[in-house]
């Protein structure tokens, strides 16, 4: 009984055995299929396509630090120019500055004097030639005022007669019109005027004298 059962467990054992390499082939099998479903050109385009976006983004950061590279030359060479332009500058604000002073100088100087100039005349008194000439300064503008006045009232006069005078004159043109006009209506109607006063006719003709 005892070899009647280790012969059933071995063949029970032989049975689950065979049993789990069948299962095991079955899987492989399975899996051998699956890997023939993927086509093999599919994983060459999927490489080729990582690839592909490799090299374009390595293209971009190069082009991108060649238009780094340029923004700093750029950079460098408009802080150059301006740094020129700024001494350039300060160099030609200073020239300025100096020449102000310079005047400056001058007319401080030219002040000084002409007080110095002042303060002297002061000292001499009225007879010196600052004082002389301040006394008679409002003298002279007095004496121009005067001559304006008198030469406006002078022009005011003048004026007033050339007024009169042109009304005397436009009396006299309508005058002289009045008596052209007058003389004129006279002379073109004699016979009228006389034929009307004393019916008399028009004078005969003379005759010729005799024996002429």
């Amino acid at each position: 009984q005892a070899t009647t059962a280790v012969a059933v467990a071995a063949a029970a054992g032989a049975a689950a055995g065979a049993e789990a390499g069948e299962e095991a082939g079955a899987s492989r099998a399975l899996l051998e299929s699956a890997a023939a479903e993927v086509p093999p050109t599919e994983a060459a385009r999927l490489l080729l396509r990582g690839t592909t976006a490799i090299g374009s983004l390595a293209a971009r950061v190069a082009a991108c630090e060649g238009a780094n590279a340029e923004l700093r030359r750029q950079f460098a060479l408009e802080s150059a120019d301006l740094v020129q332009r700024v001494q350039a500058g300060f160099a030609e604000a200073r020239g300025h500055l100096d020449t102000v002073a310079q005047q400056l100088g001058e007319l401080n100087s030219r002040v000084r004097c002409q007080e110095e100039t002042l303060s002297g005349g002061e000292s001499l008194g009225p007879a010196g030639p600052a004082g002389g000439a301040r006394e008679a300064l409002p003298r002279r503008v007095a004496e121009l005022e005067r001559r304006a006045s008198d030469d406006g009232a002078t022009v005011a006069g003048l004026r007033s007669s050339i007024l009169s005078i042109q009304q005397r004159l436009a009396d006299v043109k309508r005058s002289i019109n009045s008596a052209l006009v007058e003389r004129k209506s006279n002379s073109s109607s004699p016979h009228l005027s006389m034929r009307s006063d004393g019916d008399v006719g028009p004078p005969a003709p003379s005759s010729p004298a005799r024996g002429a």
